[in-house]
């Protein structure tokens, strides 16, 4: 049997999408089906109300859908969902109240400090504080400074950075819209728009003080740009795509992954197209990526933290990503384990001989399967909402748009510009097999999914 040219590439989107259906099979399925204890005492269970909710809500997010696809009839049903994304995310800041802990709070008690400090002052005032983030965590004094200045403008409440990433989250909701419209058509862009407005998982997130929201903007403007190519002069896009990639990964260092990815593509297009010129547009991208983040290290480190901003502890996040015994999740245990650079050398030689390989694909699945993020509930004080609507609904929710984004990937598979989010969602899931995980982790891919899954809309626009 001769194997055609180029179906390599088609194996790895029956991968990707392959990936994405175990993890819901299997972590998803769990955070709609399992008891309530799966989130209090970690009691993984299933029992006949845990069930009855949980197709409660598979049945609330599949009428969502159905919804979705109603109001699409309207004439401004565009207009009706703009309003909608925007009014949900403001009302949602003021009626699901989640008050910063660990180091959400850290990083907000600081940048009220650098607020009531002279800019000047800043370096000495961190030197003074036994803080990490000026030396070992240097990498997000970024988005610690994103913070400060939203409070300089607009007063020390936290509220202010929680309006404005709503406003950031919003704006990503346009973002990805205008995507889908250009790789699907008008139909799609309103599906993502609605998709994106509407997902509970990306509402009852936003009141946590995290870095994710301004960086996902970031990231999601620059796959805009990327697949919109705004500007005529194509050299203007892929500098202003570095750019707003760079802007991401100050803000939450993860950048690296859709520069692969990109690589990845590079390599792709040169094989199938012969095309050397996409080697000088990938190389441009990569040297103003690059050139940004070292700008902004040159302008941060020594006036304001010890070291480098570029400096992301590879090695211990690679520990703690194969410590069998967490599953690959953070412990106290291996947290000592920061500043000690022998006992870390001598603990990721014994972790990676022999590599835990089951372990890794479980983290793959595990890491672009979860989409409940515990940050979001409130157990204590609305126990019924957080493991109904939360947990369960946003599950379902992100089981049907990934199931959908599925239908896509494999119906357009030999569509080069989709490519990029294979590659992204691939090049993610490799990465989190070896570096630490954690659920909250998986919002990279959030604004993503809505846009694949409105390539799907032939079957759930269906006359």
């Amino acid at each position: 049997m001769k194997i055609k040219k180029y179906d390599f590439s088609q194996v790895l989107v029956f991968i990707c999408a392959i990936l994405l259906i175990i993890g819901q099979l299997t972590v998803g399925f769990s955070n709609i089906f399992f008891s309530d204890g799966m989130y209090v005492n970690y009691n993984i269970t299933v029992n006949f109300i845990s069930a009855i909710y949980g197709i409660c809500m598979t049945a609330a997010a599949i009428m969502t859908i159905l919804i979705v696809k109603w109001i699409y009839k309207w004439y401004y049903s565009y207009i009706l969902f703009i309003i909608a994304a925007l009014i949900l995310r403001l009302l949602i800041l003021f009626i699901w109240k989640i008050e910063p802990t660990s180091d959400f709070k850290v990083t907000l008690d600081l940048s009220k400090i650098l607020c009531d400090t002279q800019i000047v002052s800043w370096k000495e005032t961190l030197d003074n504080m036994p803080t990490p983030y000026n030396n070992e965590w240097s990498a997000h004094m970024p988005f610690i400074m994103y913070q400060t200045f939203i409070l300089k403008l607009f007063g020390g409440n936290f509220l202010s950075i929680q309006i404005v990433n709503g406003l950031l989250s919003f704006l990503t909701c346009i973002f990805a819209s205008d995507i889908a419209k250009k790789l699907f058509g008008d139909k799609a862009g309103i599906f993502t728009l609605a998709a994106s407005g509407l997902n509970p998982v990306v509402l009852f997130f936003l009141p946590v003080l995290t870095n994710q929201h301004s960086a996902l903007f970031f990231f999601t403007a620059a796959l805009w740009v990327y697949i919109r190519k705004p500007v005529k002069n194509k050299y203007i896009n892929i500098i202003l795509c570095g750019v707003l990639t760079a802007l991401s990964h100050l803000l939450r260092p993860e950048m690296y992954i859709v520069i692969i990815a990109f690589g990845v593509l590079c390599v792709y297009d040169i094989l199938k197209n012969k095309d050397l010129k996409k080697v000088i547009c990938f190389v441009i991208y990569t040297v103003v990526f690059f050139g940004s983040l070292f700008a902004a290290d040159k302008i941060i480190q020594g006036n304001i933290t010890n070291r480098s901003i570029l400096s992301g502890n590879l090695k211990y996040k690679i520990v703690v990503g194969l410590n069998k015994e967490t599953l690959g999740c953070w412990s106290s245990e291996d947290n000592l384990l920061v500043n000690d650079k022998k006992k870390l050398n001598e603990t990721l030689k014994t972790r990676i001989t022999p590599p835990p390989v089951g372990l890794m694909i479980g983290k793959a699945i595990f890491q672009t399967g979860e989409f409940t993020y515990d940050w979001s509930m409130n157990i204590n004080k609305h126990p019924n909402i957080s493991q109904l609507v939360v947990r369960r609904f946003g599950s379902a929710f992100m089981a049907l748009i990934i199931l959908m984004s599925c239908g896509t990937l494999i119906n357009y598979r030999k569509k080069d510009e989709l490519m990029i989010f294979t590659f992204i969602i691939l090049c993610f899931a490799v990465v989190f097999t070896v570096i630490e995980i954690q659920p909250r982790y998986s919002y990279l891919l959030i604004s993503i999914f809505p846009i694949l899954s409105s390539g799907y809309t032939k079957n759930v626009f269906r006359k």
